[in-house]
């Protein structure tokens, strides 16, 4: 759909459960979404991320985006988000990678840290980590790309560490 001066046209896939749905049903949709938009000339398809929420049925950007980039020929596929700081850094940045490269270059990472929601709890992290943890993981995430990175990941409530470059 885009056009040389124009705006590109993308579909966000919310993957969340309402009264009456299960699971399969939310997922069926979904990819029924996806395949509609690729007929239809859309640009995009961005994926979102929730955890461990009653509405929430994708607990995978980086799956979901997988199997549209599979699915689909054309259309860019993207996370919206992928909650970067309840993941290893380097290791969404090598799935990223891989997408990357599999689908010819039509993957592109959204990352943000999410709400402050149970996800932090349950995975791990703290309070703390979701207010002062983004700048780490980013660091990281993009320090992946160009060389090896290492980080002191014992941070506590006291702040983020600081990562330090390659050897």
């Amino acid at each position: 759909m885009t056009t040389a001066a124009g705006p590109s046209f993308g579909v966000l896939l919310f993957t969340h459960r309402f009264p009456g749905q299960d699971d399969a049903q939310v997922l069926r949709t979904a990819l029924a979404i996806a395949d509609r938009a690729e007929e239809l000339g859309f640009d995009d398809l961005w994926t979102t991320e929730h955890h461990f929420i009653s509405y929430g049925v994708n607990p995978s950007a980086l799956t979901l985006a997988a199997h549209l980039l599979g699915r689909t020929r054309r259309m860019r596929v993207g996370t919206a988000v992928t909650i970067l700081p309840t993941h290893a850094p380097t290791a969404v940045a090598e799935q990223a990678a891989l997408l990357d490269q599999l689908s010819g270059g039509r993957f592109d990472l959204g990352v943000g840290r999410g709400g402050p929601v149970v996800d932090y709890e349950v995975l791990g992290r703290s309070l703390a980590h979701w207010r002062q943890g983004m700048p780490e993981a980013l660091d990281l995430l993009m320090g992946s790309f160009t060389g090896p990175v290492s980080a002191d990941t014992t941070s506590t409530a006291s702040g983020p560490s600081t990562p330090r470059r390659g050897r």
